[in-house]
């Protein structure tokens, strides 16, 4: 089951996309459906299973996949994907739960894979 994260609410099985406004957007690479501000980055020293990566504190236009159980470089982790809610690309993942104590600032955050968005500027 996926769930959605956005910010009105589906109305008779419509869905109402957030707009994002600021000079940089991150999209989804595939429909260019707002995904993030670049405001809302946190680190941009993460990598995905295809490169580079950023950790965001929020993203918009999303849907959540299952929680599951992943072992990284860095520890133990529940993990969700993150799917563009328009095309249901997996753009990243949602550190649920940190098994390290360390670790545990990841949680509730966002990564996002670098060759699953692009970044708008809209100036």
């Amino acid at each position: 089951r996926l769930l959605s994260k956005f910010s009105t609410t589906n109305t008779m099985g419509r869905f109402y996309l957030s707009s994002l406004s600021g000079p940089n957007i991150y999209c989804c690479a595939k429909c260019k459906t707002q995904i993030a501000n670049a405001e809302e980055v946190i680190s941009k020293s993460f990598h995905g299973s295809e490169g580079r990566a950023y950790l965001l504190a929020s993203v918009v236009n999303i849907c959540i996949g299952p929680e599951e159980s992943k072992e990284f470089n860095t520890g133990v982790y529940v993990v969700c994907d993150v799917q563009c809610l328009v095309c249901l690309t997996v753009v990243g993942w949602r550190y649920m739960v940190s098994v390290k104590e360390l670790e545990k600032y990841k949680e509730g955050k966002y990564i996002l894979e670098m060759t699953k968005i692009t970044k708008m500027s809209c100036i």
